[in-house]
């Protein structure tokens, strides 16, 4: 293995979509130890179609190369303490749930952040596709055609 920059930093990714995952890539990538969990009852939401079929094999692969990956069922207890010994190992902690999600558990019934759970030391919060998140993204390259 080369010499990089980030050798024996443990990244924990459970981010979705793209940006998530582009910034794991990136960790990766500076030789970074990424562990890519994805929910065992669906995969990434940005890797599928509606149907369940993976829809972008390329780019998911891309996204998700240099990182080791499972699926964990957030609802099981089994899957909620592998989950937190991850979070425990782990120096980073990168996801885009809605706020409040990984705090209290809410909807993973899981906290590995905030101050119930386990939790890295530096966290990235990326945007949600929630609300206003992608929006301004998505919305830009029409724009921008719009304009030219």
């Amino acid at each position: 293995m080369q010499n990089k920059s980030l050798n024996n930093i443990k990244v924990l990714d459970l981010s979705r979509y793209i940006a998530g995952p582009f910034c794991g890539q990136i960790f990766g990538d500076l030789g970074a130890d990424v562990v890519k969990v994805e929910r065992a009852d669906g995969g990434e939401e940005g890797a599928g179609s509606a149907d369940g079929r993976r829809r972008d094999v390329v780019l998911h692969g891309g996204r998700d190369r240099n990182k080791r990956s499972l699926t964990l069922d957030f609802r099981n207890p089994d899957g909620q303490a592998l989950l937190r010994r991850l979070a425990a190992k782990a120096i980073i902690l990168i996801e885009n749930f809605r706020p409040g999600t990984l705090e209290d558990g809410l909807r993973l019934r899981c906290p590995v952040g905030g101050k119930s759970g386990a939790h890295p030391r530096a966290h990235f919060r990326l945007r949600s596709g929630r609300a206003d998140g992608l929006h301004p993204v998505l919305m830009a390259p029409p724009r921008l055609l719009a304009a030219s």
